[in-house]
């Protein structure tokens, strides 16, 4: 079997994975839950590969429980969420009510609505002019504050951590899924335009108190590399706040490699570990122990740093 069909059949799988959804959680008891994990097949990846207690035994860190059966959903857009499709919303505040001390939610939201948007037969976001491709992440964005917003009513001690992605591969998508992406769209085009959304949703995100924003752009490049391009190891991790410098990681004249990412768009079992450990380290592990000595986590927004605290 060569290399290339490897690949595929390696791609196909994690993409049945994750479209499937989960249907586990990671053994611990509801009075021992802490992070809920909601969104779409970014959350699901890191659900059922376990991305959470891997990093957290990595850390010595222990009796921190992370659910999200219910909330995970592969294939779901933030406009689903946003108006309750099928009960997502239902199912999250179920999720909250079952389990109280859950304070942190870690939410994967967006990137199929970015998709959906750049298909040729909707808007073909990424080949339009700034100002309409604005209007759409303007959209886009209402239905993610609308989520957002929906978590943090629930209770008043509950902080969101909204993820961003890393670079895509738009001929890698259409070959896996037969996406109906315009044939002309490369990597690069494709890749700048979703930066420019994540950086529009970066300043959204900093206006609401109690919402962390972190952006993962150029994470797998450093740990994969993109041989014989580059190696790994070589290029500059995504920068976190409050700056965010660089924004982006990472090469952004490239894709993410078919070793980080198969089928162009999901990372393997352990790209969702190295995201996760870069949440824990700039924002979980202080927002799980709040009076650890230590540096207070800054969220791009004076008045929002101390709410998120």
């Amino acid at each position: 079997m060569d290399k290339r069909h490897v690949i595929s059949v390696r791609s196909g799988l994690l993409a049945l994975i994750l479209l499937l959804g989960a249907g586990s959680v990671c053994g611990v008891s509801a009075e021992e839950a802490r992070i809920l994990i909601v969104g779409d097949s970014w959350a699901t990846g890191i659900l059922v590969f376990k991305a959470f207690p891997n990093v957290f035994d990595e850390h010595g860190l222990e009796n921190v429980g992370v659910v999200g059966a219910a909330t995970a959903l592969g294939g779901s857009r933030a406009e689903q969420w946003a108006n309750n499709h099928k009960g997502k919303l239902d199912a999250l505040d179920k999720a909250l009510a079952e389990n109280p001390t859950i304070d942190i939610v870690h939410l994967s939201i967006g990137g199929n609505d970015f998709l959906k948007a750049a298909m040729k037969d909707n808007e073909d976001v990424c080949r339009q002019p700034p100002e309409k491709r604005k209007a759409v992440w303007q959209r886009i964005w209402k239905d993610i504050e609308t989520l957002v917003q929906h978590i943090l009513a629930q209770r008043d001690n509950v902080k969101v951590l909204l993820n961003d992605y890393d670079y895509l591969d738009p001929a890698l998508m259409r070959k896996t899924f037969g996406l109906p992406l315009p044939e002309e769209l490369g990597h690069a085009q494709m890749n700048e335009v979703l930066v420019e959304f994540a950086k529009f949703k970066r300043d959204k995100a900093a206006t609401i108190a109690r919402c962390g924003y972190i952006q993962h752009f150029g994470l797998l490049h450093y740990y994969y590399g993109f041989p014989p391009h580059f190696d790994k190891h070589t290029t500059r991790l995504p920068g976190g706040p409050p700056e965010y410098d660089p924004f982006a990681g990472g090469n952004p004249a490239f894709p993410n490699s078919p070793e980080a990412m198969p089928d162009g768009v999901h990372p393997m079992p352990k790209g969702y570990q190295y995201i996760i450990d870069r949440c824990y380290t700039t924002f979980y592990e202080r927002w799980l122990n709040p009076e650890a000595p230590g540096e207070e986590v800054p969220v791009e927004a004076g008045d929002v740093v101390e709410a998120v605290r």
